[in-house]
């Protein structure tokens, strides 16, 4: 569980951007590779702030999760990407 108290103890640091990362898979640039999958699944370039569900046994909270994904991607620039 996550309260005030541990808030206060948990740091999170960023890797980095992954724009950085470098490597091939099938002799094509990992760059081509993140570039190829943003235009056919018509994602926006940019921050991506991602969520999702399991196509069955939805409830009301996976509408509260979307919105609370789309109000932190929103705060930070981002767009909101749902995957099922």
């Amino acid at each position: 569980m996550n309260n005030a108290a541990n808030d206060a103890l948990t740091t999170v640091e960023s890797a980095g951007p992954l724009r950085a990362a470098q490597g091939t898979i099938m002799g094509a640039e990992l760059s081509y590779w993140r570039d190829a999958m943003r235009d056919d699944l018509q994602m926006p370039g940019g921050l991506l702030m991602g969520t999702g569900h399991q196509v069955e046994w939805w409830h009301p909270g996976i509408a509260a999760k979307f919105m609370w994904a789309n109000a932190v991607a929103t705060h930070a620039g981002a767009a909101t990407v749902w995957l099922i």
